[in-house]
């Protein structure tokens, strides 16, 4: 059984999300909230050495695809060791227009 945190704040959104191939992300609820349609251009930066942020920006190097999935670049990947088939947890700001991903997420087993 999964665990999803709540919280009182409906700013804050939720999502789990396996890493596929090339570092694919999608959580079709999580990108909904944020307002992340096909075409949407996103920054991705690693603030901490575990977490990974992406942000939305008219500048910004990823794009959200038609298929409505966005890809970590291997840069970043390889800085977290995030690798292709791990679970992360996902947490966007929908105010900020940012989406946190956590890589390998504690397990509630």
């Amino acid at each position: 059984m999964r665990f999803i945190p709540r919280t009182t704040d409906p700013e804050i959104v939720y999502g789990f999300a396996v890493v596929g191939d090339a570092g694919r992300v999608t959580d079709r609820a999580v990108l909904t909230a944020l307002g992340w349609l096909p075409g949407i251009r996103l920054t991705v930066s690693c603030p901490e050495d575990r977490l990974i942020l992406v942000r939305e920006a008219t500048d910004g190097s990823v794009q959200v695809t038609r298929a409505g999935f966005f890809r970590v670049p291997v840069r970043r990947r390889r800085r977290v060791g995030l690798l292709e088939g791990d679970r992360v947890l996902l947490v966007a700001h929908v105010g900020k227009k940012s989406l946190l991903i956590h890589p390998r997420p504690c397990s509630t087993d």
